[in-house]
């Protein structure tokens, strides 16, 4: 059996897209040059990598280190519906301190592997807001655009490494 893989390049230190996806959709094995976040908000899916699969529920995150193979399946219902966030490696090790790393989410779990964490409805909407609020400022020229865009990923970065030790 051939397995289709793709590498995909970013373009930007920062992306954070919602997506929605119809059911039926199902993607290639890929990989990323970059650390992703995937908050499921809605839909039926299965996620894979090399490693393992599981089925994602409402509320889960995944994370996802630079250079894993993964996919996703609409298994059924209408759509799939997410936020994801890419970010490079040497921005998040600029966004560490001594005393906080940004990284640990990701280097929780051997690669290949899924770190699935469970966020409660409140951690869904304040995810939600601060990824909107991410968004306008990485599509802003404005003054001041890139630092609250920063702001706005170190809130986001530190909530799911905060998850991730509980």
């Amino acid at each position: 059996m051939n397995i289709e893989k793709l590498y995909l390049e970013l373009e930007e230190y920062i992306q954070c897209e919602h997506k929605n996806i119809d059911y039926g959709s199902l993607t290639p094995f890929h990989s990323h040059d970059a650390y992703e976040l995937l908050l499921l908000l809605d839909g039926n899916v299965n996620f894979y990598t090399e490693g393992e699969g599981l089925h994602l529920n409402y509320g889960n995150l995944v994370c996802i280190r630079p250079y894993d193979f993964h996919r996703r399946e609409v298994v059924s219902g209408s759509n799939y519906k997410r936020i994801v966030i890419h970010i490079r490696k040497i921005l998040l090790e600029k966004l560490s301190s001594e005393k906080t790393n940004i990284l640990e989410c990701f280097d929780k779990v051997p690669a290949g592997r899924i770190n699935l964490l469970q966020f409660d409805e409140d951690d869904i909407v304040e995810y939600s807001l601060l990824a909107k609020r991410l968004s306008k400022e990485l599509a802003s020229v404005e003054y001041g655009s890139d630092i609250l865009a920063e702001t706005y990923l170190k809130q986001i970065l530190v909530m799911v490494n905060s998850n991730s030790r509980n």
